[in-house]
């Protein structure tokens, strides 16, 4: 399994989606990716 990068745009849209506050599942939906990979990049 390889892994891909968050591009600046992905991790402009998480900070965004956490300050409306939607949770990491509903951020995986939106931008097709694991919560996991979600919650690692968001620390």
């Amino acid at each position: 399994m390889s892994y891909h990068h968050f591009t600046i745009d992905e991790r402009e849209s998480i900070l965004i989606y956490r300050m409306q506050g939607l949770n990491f599942s509903q951020i995986d939906k939106l931008l097709h990716r694991h919560p996991s990979s979600i919650s690692c990049e968001w620390k």
